[in-house]
């Protein structure tokens, strides 16, 4: 992992519009589809995407002044519930392909936080081993190509700063997802795209008791604690220090640094433990309709964003 970093890091310098964290993930996915590990390594992949990517988060949160979000328009607000309201929806329209449980999933997955989301709504769904490795897996690769694709389509589409972040923060899956592609444009951007996808973690909640309602039978109720990840506090904590400037700046920026030296290393896990294979070999139908999903989610938010222009 610490060959990958480096080598990310080197080759970041001579490849203009592409950071270090895209490259090492790219890396690492060629790395793990080419090479097999052993049980050790498998777990110290694990640990780095779970738990050095919630450390991260939260270190991430020092570069965040909570003011900036006053200059976004309340629309963006609009739109980011709306979106997995939407998202929700449209997981339903193709449940006839998948099923209702795992279509709940990936409408979850893909509205809300990626694997959290889908790990926090199994339980409630009943959902089987299978559809859950279906949904995660799916989820994580249309994320993978979320960080491609979102940056230069961003460009193309000659979306504002404002616009970027939120395009980035209300659609791409998980935090690692969100943060790779909004730091590769700018790091003003990603940090603005990762406070949308807070919002958006935030909602879990209720869309958990949605859910519930919706299905026949009930699951376990979850506890507050359960539904909102202990990073999502520790962020918004991290956040509001910054805002106060109860710390010096250079204090503040050297905790924010950190942190992306931890998201690096927390990228790297995530790409190594993607497994292609078997999503080729289990779920190319749950694939297709996943991707059906996250088109439509990125038509719609773009079309409220242009909307939001008018207004």
């Amino acid at each position: 992992m610490v060959l990958i970093a480096l080598a990310a890091t080197f080759l970041s310098k001579w490849v203009l519009g592409v950071g270090n964290i895209t490259i090492a993930l790219l890396i690492a996915i060629i790395v793990g589809f080419s090479f097999s590990f052993p049980v050790q390594n498998q777990t110290v992949f694990k640990f780095a995407e779970k738990n050095m990517l919630a450390w991260a988060t939260i270190l991430l949160g020092f570069g965040l002044n909570l003011t900036s979000i006053l200059s976004l328009s309340p629309f963006y607000t609009a739109i980011v519930v709306l979106s997995v309201l939407a998202t929700l929806l449209f997981g339903q329209i193709f449940r006839k392909y998948t099923g209702e449980r795992l279509a709940w999933l990936l409408g979850a997955g893909n509205g809300i936080c990626g694997n959290s989301a889908i790990g926090a709504t199994a339980p409630l769904l009943q959902a089987n081993v299978t559809e859950i490795g279906l949904a995660v897996a799916t989820i994580n690769i249309l994320g993978m190509l979320g960080i491609f694709f979102f940056p230069p389509l961003a460009f193309l589409l000659g979306l504002n700063s404002q616009e970027s972040a939120v395009f980035i923060g209300t659609i791409l899956q998980s935090i690692g997802h969100v943060v790779a592609a909004g730091y590769s444009i700018d790091p003003a951007i990603g940090a603005m795209a990762l406070l949308v996808k807070m919002g958006r973690i935030l909602l879990l909640g209720p869309v958990i008791l949605l859910i519930g309602m919706s299905m026949k039978h009930s699951g376990p109720k979850p506890t507050l604690g359960k539904i909102i990840p202990y990073y999502v506090w520790g962020f918004l904590l991290a956040s509001l220090l910054t805002s106060s400037q109860l710390f010096p700046k250079d204090f503040t920026a050297l905790l924010e640094k950190i942190g992306s030296y931890l998201l690096l290393f927390a990228m790297i896990g995530i790409g190594l433990g993607i497994n292609i294979r078997q999503l080729v070999k289990l779920g190319p139908s749950t694939l297709i309709v996943g991707s059906g999903i996250f088109l439509l989610q990125i038509i719609f938010v773009l079309g409220l964003v242009f909307i939001s222009r008018l207004l």
